[in-house]
């Protein structure tokens, strides 16, 4: 647990401590922010089942952002439906987490362009 004003500047100041422990390292993803029915259910103290019959009886349940052999919701979606009671320092986190999971596949997407560029 990181004690800070805002979720982002707990995410700032983590990213910060890992960066200045391991000189080069670099960031793939923030957590939380993919989860599955089990996740939904501990975040909202409940089982697993009673979020099923949420999503089941709601047209409205947000839809997953991947679909396989689980599927997995952003949390950030998830903590915004209306029938859920999500502390709101979650909700903050999950926006945060999303926010910074974007701008890392933005940075590796840019890089991509940038190589195929040089490549050609």
């Amino acid at each position: 647990m990181r004690e800070a004003e805002s979720a982002t500047k707990a995410i700032q100041s983590g990213i910060a401590n890992v960066k200045a422990a391991i000189p080069g390292v670099e960031l793939n993803e923030v957590k939380p922010d993919l989860i599955g029915l089990t996740e939904k259910a501990e975040f909202l103290n409940c089982s697993r089942q009673n979020v099923r019959k949420y999503m089941l009886k709601y047209p409205d349940f947000p839809k997953p952002a991947y679909t396989g052999t689980a599927a997995l919701w952003h949390l950030w979606d998830v903590a915004k439906f209306e029938k859920f009671n999500f502390p709101s320092t979650i909700v903050d986190l999950s926006k945060t987490t999303y926010k910074v999971n974007l701008e890392i596949q933005q940075h590796l997407y840019d890089k991509l362009v940038e190589d195929e560029k040089i490549a050609i």
